[in-house]
């Protein structure tokens, strides 16, 4: 593997910004910071080969190393088990996994980026065996490793090897993945091996370590209520919700009774304009009449005057 150029932390993350505004480009962006994307190919080894690669004595002793490298379960024993990376790819790839140092990411986060390789590891195998592997998957394995690099979780350096490696196809995107993965698990599963540690140390005092075990239930029941106040706070949100709800459907009613009251009271005013319409014509034909009856009794008048 080609020494990437060696890029400062805000340097690495300017770049991974470019690439996820500008996905079309990520080889270019990539080349532009020195990351090398051409490689050789891949290549093959044997189990004991690449076993003694990595320090390890038997093939059975694989654990992270074996994702590595690419070992895959094809049969029930040894003898099925297929290796897919290059030894220099997956000493490489393994020597990043040792050299990675612990970051300022808190447990909750931790576990959450956890979920989020979990199923990213998922997709991107399914790929993989279906020969659906694009560009767009090497993108979103780039950007995933921001949060990592910039928490200090990652070194720019190992990750731009890492980068690298993917580009160049020396190692699969699942692998990478897995790389990653098997890193945030190390930091918790070291955490939940110091605690074993210290609880199963002998105590000289059987009082003391009931007194520890106390304690320990204290914190449980401590976390059990912190989160039962929580699901209350949200039920008590939702009520709220629900009554906000309550009285804008009894405000809405409110309205639509006052439409319907305006709505009758219209029609009423009509009905009396109507009415008053109809007395009005009335009215006007009685003082037709009545002027034509005066005409006519004023012509009989001058009539009989002139007679």
């Amino acid at each position: 593997m080609t020494i990437p150029q060696k890029l400062t932390k805000e340097q690495l993350l300017n770049t991974i910004d470019n690439i996820k505004k500008n996905p079309n480009d990520r080889v270019r962006i990539l080349g532009d910071a020195g990351i090398t994307i051409l490689s050789g190919g891949l290549g093959a080894a044997a189990a004991g080969t690449v076993a003694s690669a990595m320090g390890a004595t038997s093939i059975f002793g694989l654990t992270a190393a074996a994702k590595v490298i690419g070992i895959t379960v094809a049969s029930a024993t040894p003898i099925g088990w297929v290796l897919g990376a290059s030894v220099a790819g997956a000493a490489a790839a393994y020597g990043i996994t040792r050299m990675i140092r612990g970051g300022g990411i808190s447990e909750g986060k931790r576990n959450e980026l956890l979920l989020q390789y979990q199923q990213q590891l998922k997709d991107v195998e399914a790929k993989e065996r279906a020969g659906s592997i694009s560009g767009d998957d090497k993108t979103n394995f780039i950007v995933s490793l921001r949060e990592l690099i910039e928490k200090d979780v990652i070194t720019p350096e190992k990750a731009s090897q890492l980068i690298e490696l993917v580009e160049q196809g020396r190692i699969p995107i699942s692998q990478a993945v897995s790389i990653v993965q098997d890193l945030l698990q190390e930091k918790h599963t070291n955490k939940l091996d110091e605690a074993k540690a210290k609880s199963e140390k002998t105590d000289a005092s059987i009082e003391l370590q009931l007194q520890k075990n106390s304690e320990l239930i204290k914190e449980l029941i401590s976390e059990i209520e912190s989160k039962n106040e929580i699901i209350e706070q949200h039920n008590e949100l939702l009520l709220s919700h629900d009554q906000s709800l309550l009285n804008h459907t009894l405000a809405f009613q409110k309205v639509q009774e006052y439409v319907e009251q305006l709505q009758q009271k219209n029609i009423d005013l009509l009905n009396q304009i109507q009415t008053a319409n109809v007395e009005a014509n009335k009215t006007k034909l009685l003082s037709r009449f009545a002027a034509a009856v005066s005409l006519v009794a004023l012509v009989i008048v001058v009539a009989l005057i002139f007679k």
